[in-house]
């Protein structure tokens, strides 16, 4: 049996479509805190059955919500609209809805989600690149064969990709728990069979699906969003992966930055690490984890900023923008936030790196006019509180992770939102010591061990990067206030030509035509685009966020076998 190959591939969106994410995915957000902060409350009172299942319910849509925002914005959108709002294709037709009017609505529909799913045109570009469709410029070469399996979590996404495949004219099904088992079993058939029409199946996780090996007739797997967890993600897409597939099985998972795919991403490894830790304690075991700690090493040599920390500086970069996690006690802005937020508990200073010993964590020795106890070494009692606090034998990079968890959650809610997550990610980084040449005993460590493990599940499914996910929260520091206003009015005039081209087709003697209205829209996005090239180019204090420009650029990389993934350059970690 030839042997699969998983790998991860991270995307960005482009600065215009990186604010329309942003501006869709606030509702999902905000739905899903208050229902997390309802959910807490209620527990408290032990609320009614009925009511906890509403909470509940209330908690899966806002998550259902964040997914559909990562598929596309426009499916986001368009989930929320009334379904009485809508019209079918037979409607249309009794309308005088004609067959070349079907067509140009079909191309409008693809320029329309190009535009605003990014996903979509990796999608396209895979199907060119394994022979289904014909690439723009013609240079691959159809395969009548070749095969595609594509997993998703959500339904609705699944039948999007459906609708995209069928807009090209490649038939597509979706294997979902509403089918029959006469229906499963048919659509399995078809799809093994290689000289079925049927060229792109979309396998839903969590379905039943025993018995279902598709080895026959496929070897490509692509992920478009991660299962909630590896083991359930790993079902669906290892159905080529049999003993009697001939072909090496090729996954490819795609994880878009800023999205919610990294918390996807940071739970499944949270659930993996119990499994790992109980398989992974043999001496091979732990010599390999000792081989991922040591590779990753480099990774933080690379850092252009870690080298501030290797020439002796000891104060950590980017002490500005994480002024909430580790504030300066002699800034009052930051001690009246605190006192505004009723925060009484112990103030907790600045951090410093000193790689020469591992007390680094606790403020108070790092304060240089900090007096000595009057106790000296021999009479200090071994029951030291701050001892136990900080042990000397910890490794700072790995109990910093801890710190930098204690610290978030210590913060009030309102100053929680100051705090990027990327630049988290960074702190945590650039807390490990590249100069610690790893042995088979530093496992004993906990929190070593925890990092071992997290780096063999991302070497288990292709992925390159450290990350730490603390919630499920994206960054929102590409949408200033006055774009997200230029959004809403963007998205209220999509609305409103909308709605005149169903009075159109409901009324075909309006007074209204359709030339009209299109003349109407593109003003508005002239207008938009506009508002879009004069806001600022977004920083991070000298780290400047890394974005695609050139969308057929994008396409043309991804289609390249030889792919140069960004996630390679660690300043972005």
């Amino acid at each position: 049996m030839p042997a699969h190959i998983i790998k991860t591939i991270h995307l960005e969106h482009n600065p215009s479509k990186a604010r329309e994410h942003a501006f869709d995915r606030r509702a999902p957000d905000v739905e899903y805190v208050t229902a997390i902060a309802e959910s807490v409350n209620h527990q408290r009172k032990a609320a009614a059955r009925d009511e906890n299942d509403r909470i509940l319910s209330s908690i899966a849509r806002a998550s259902r919500g964040m997914c559909l925002s990562t598929t596309s914005t426009s499916l986001e959108r368009l989930e929320y609209t009334p379904q009485e709002d809508t019209l079918t294709i037979n409607e249309l037709g009794r309308k005088g809805f004609g067959v070349h009017q079907f067509i140009k609505v079909t191309i409008d529909f693809l320029s329309a989600v190009l535009r605003t799913f990014h996903l979509t045109r990796v999608l396209y570009a895979w199907l060119a690149k394994y022979g289904l469709i014909q690439s723009p410029d013609g240079a691959n070469t159809i395969n009548e064969h070749s095969k595609l399996l594509v997993t998703e979590e959500v339904p609705a996404s699944g039948f999007f990709i459906e609708l995209l495949c069928e807009a090209v004219c490649l038939e597509c099904a979706v294997m979902h728990s509403g089918m029959t088992e006469e229906e499963r079993v048919d659509t399995t058939a078809r799809f093994q069979d290689p000289n079925s029409s049927l060229r792109v199946l979309v396998l839903i996780y969590g379905i039943s699906l025993q018995g279902v090996n598709l080895d026959r007739s496929c070897w490509q797997v692509l992920v478009m969003t991660s299962g909630r967890n590896f083991a359930t993600e790993a079902q669906a897409v290892c159905r080529p992966a049999r003993v009697s597939q001939s072909r090496t099985v090729n996954i490819t998972r795609l994880f878009l930055r800023n999205s919610h795919d990294e918390y996807r991403e940071a739970k499944q490894a949270d659930k993996a690490i119990p499994d790992l830790a109980m398989k992974h304690l043999s001496l091979d075991s732990k010599r390999f984890i000792v081989k991922l700690l040591n590779d990753a090493n480099a990774n933080i040599r690379a850092v252009p900023r870690a080298q501030e920390l290797l020439k002796g500086n000891s104060h950590i970069p980017f002490q500005k923008s994480m002024r909430w996690l580790f504030p300066d006690p002699s800034c009052s802005e930051i001690e009246n936030a605190l006192t505004a937020a009723g925060k009484k508990r112990k103030f907790m200073g600045q951090v410093q790196f000193t790689r020469r010993t591992s007390r680094r964590l606790d403020p108070v020795r790092n304060d240089e006019n900090e007096g000595e106890d009057d106790k000296g070494d021999s009479q200090a009692s071994g029951s030291d509180t701050d001892d136990l606090a900080y042990p000397s034998s910890e490794s700072f990079g790995h109990s910093f992770t801890k710190e930098l968890r204690r610290r978030y959650l210590w913060l009030p809610e309102e100053l929680k939102n100051e705090v990027s997550q990327d630049v988290i990610n960074f702190y945590r980084f650039l807390s490990y010591d590249p100069d610690k040449v790893y042995t088979v005993d530093d496992p004993q460590d906990n929190e070593i061990l925890n990092r071992g493990l997290r780096l063999l599940f991302g070497n288990r499914i292709g992925q390159a990067q450290e990350r730490l996910r603390v919630t499920p929260h994206i960054s929102y520091e590409a949408l200033p206030k006055s774009l997200a206003d230029a959004i809403a009015s963007k998205l209220a005039q999509e609305k409103e030509t909308i709605e005149d081209v169903a009075s159109l087709l409901l009324n075909p003697r309006a007074s209204t035509s359709l030339a009209a209205i299109r003349r109407k829209n593109d003003e508005n996005e002239d207008l938009f685009n506009q508002s879009n090239n004069e806001s600022e180019s977004i920083h991070d204090e000298g780290m400047e966020l890394e974005t695609n420009r050139d969308e057929a650029v994008e396409v043309e990389i991804i289609l390249d076998q030889s792919i140069k993934l960004e996630n390679d350059h660690p300043q972005e970690i």
